[in-house]
């Protein structure tokens, strides 16, 4: 038995024509984009502004022209750009992670002028496409399309289970060859809307863990 035992184990371990070997190594945390050394986001959807290993690198923003009263417009996109957001993960822990946006009410940019648009409007910002030069598509955090009414209200628009979204990923929303409203980014404005030029701020929010 003890003979048979030893044939059984070399026959599986090293033979005369095949060896087994080891491969040792530590992995460390990714010292992440350090202050002050921006990095350019993989897509061309705006400057890289982020820092650290765990970040929001780059988010667009929406410009959406002139719309009229009552109706629906599609966000702006220059030749060769692309609209969405980038997000960094390489902590290395796999806890998985979750991004918020939320907006404002739309303010007058006109000095002196106070008119708001408080109802009404609502944003649109479809479900993005996920691309990653360098992180594992085979588990990618996955996008979700969100319509924003109300002032101030979070919207999960991106979510990365435990284990998943780790490396950098990009969600695009839309491209300059999208045409199609349903597929873009786009803003209703009320009928009862004042004429004038108006501004509202987007707050993108990385959160750590997904969300439950």
């Amino acid at each position: 038995m003890a003979v048979l035992l030893l044939s059984g184990q070399n026959a599986y371990a090293d033979t005369a024509t095949e060896k087994t070997t080891t491969a040792d190594v530590e992995v460390l945390k990714s010292g992440g984009i350090e202050p002050g050394k921006p990095e350019e986001p993989e897509e061309p959807i705006g400057p890289g502004t982020g820092t650290g290993d765990f970040t929001i690198n780059a988010v667009s923003n929406f410009k959406f022209g002139k719309i009229k009263m009552g109706a629906a417009g599609i966000a702006e996109v220059k030749d060769n750009e692309k609209l969405g957001i980038e997000i960094i993960d390489e902590r290395g822990t796999g806890t998985g992670w979750n991004v918020q946006v939320s907006m404002t009410n739309f303010v007058s940019t006109i000095q002196g002028n106070q008119d708001t648009i408080v109802k009404g409007w609502e944003l649109v910002i479809p479900q993005g496409q996920i691309s990653s030069k360098l992180g594992d598509m085979q588990n990618p955090p996955t996008s979700r399309s969100v319509i924003i009414n109300s002032a101030n209200k979070n919207e999960t628009i991106l979510t990365a289970d435990k284990n998943k979204g780790m490396g950098r990923y990009t969600s695009i929303f839309m491209d300059d060859k999208t045409k199609e409203l349903n597929k873009s980014v786009r803003l209703a404005i009320p009928a009862y809307a004042k004429i004038g030029q108006y501004k509202a701020e987007l707050t993108w929010s990385l959160i750590n863990g997904p969300v439950k």
